[in-house]
């Protein structure tokens, strides 16, 4: 077993050096990272169904699509995030306990009361401090999972926030839990870092592994894909399952009802109606068709800069 320590906090390569090394590697490898303040949505996730758009946006934390399945995870500094690549036969590649076992074992000789939940998360006292998800290429498992350990939970909260009812769509949903920190759970007093480094050290001792650092040729293509695939909008949200999206807003003058179709992040389909001028409503509505639905597109739609010009709440209706 090989262990690697990503000396990056940013998201894109981390899930870059991920795909990366299991595709191009044949080594049993650990790979332990932090990443700056982002949101990772599954594989097979709405991403605009899953976020708390408005708070992503006014904050700049990036969403990036990982290439495993499961629900949408927050990471910040605080979160660290523990990654097995190994190799296997097929018929058995998929094992949650086998990688999630040592991390558990990990806490309880800090003496944290850890056990693993039935989702194949990791729990203290009934809050979730772990989720984990698999892909599988080849013979190859690709197991990771986080470790909150001193996580902004009021930003974890507020980023994965979604009000019931706006979107509509085949994709997979996220199980939300009540969630808690390792740091609020342990006797011994220990920052973030050297929660790291006791990490590292109990499974380099645990696997008896050896360190493991990338070649230059490696480093560059890890960083082509993370400028590429994982910074590329048809990937990070174009790649959700086609979606329905209905809102309605109402002011003490102004009440609108909002119905969009999403194809691949595109607008297919606008039905907007409400007491706001019929001209005004018709022009949107041709308007709309063949941009993303995205902050970006939408803010440089002048028929929508037309009604909501006077009126932020308004725009972000929108999403």
């Amino acid at each position: 077993m090989h262990l690697l320590i990503s000396a990056s906090l940013d998201s894109r390569i981390n899930l870059a050096t991920e795909e990366y090394l299991l595709k191009n590697s044949s080594q049993n490898i650990i790979f332990l990272y932090r990443n700056k303040s982002c949101v990772v949505v599954g594989k097979h996730q709405n991403a605009m169904g899953e976020i708390n758009y408005r708070f992503i946006h006014e904050n700049n934390i990036p969403v990036i699509r990982r290439i495993s399945g499961g629900g949408t995870v927050f990471h910040d500094e605080g979160n660290i995030n523990f990654t097995f690549l190994q190799n296997g036969e097929e018929g058995n590649l998929v094992n949650f306990r086998a990688f999630i076992s040592p991390v558990a074992e990990f806490l309880q000789q800090l003496d944290i009361p850890a056990e693993i939940g039935p989702r194949n998360d990791i729990l203290i006292n009934g809050l979730k401090v772990s989720g984990n998800a698999e892909h599988i290429f080849r013979k190859r498992t690709l197991h990771h999972g986080t470790l909150l350990y001193s996580s902004a939970l009021a930003h974890l909260r507020n980023a994965l926030h979604v009000e019931a009812g706006k979107y509509t769509d085949r994709a997979v949903k996220s199980v939300r839990s009540k969630v808690a920190n390792i740091k609020d759970n342990i006797t011994v007093e220990m920052d973030t870092d050297q929660f790291f480094q006791s990490l590292v050290n109990y499974l380099m001792n645990h696997y008896n592994a050896s360190p493991l650092f990338l070649s230059e040729e490696a480093i560059a293509e890890i960083q082509n894909s993370a400028n590429t695939k994982y910074t590329d909008l048809n990937w990070n949200f174009g790649y959700s399952p086609n979606y329905t999206f209905k809102n309605n807003f109402a002011s003490d003058n102004l009440s609108l009802n909002i119905e969009l179709e999403i194809e691949k992040g595109i607008i297919k389909t606008s039905h907007i109606y409400g007491n706001v001028e019929n001209a005004d409503l018709t022009e949107l509505n041709k308007s709309l068709p063949g941009i993303e639905h995205s902050f970006s597109a939408l803010s440089r739609n002048k028929n929508i800069k037309l009604i909501t010009s006077e009126n932020q709440d308004l725009f972000w209706s929108f999403f």
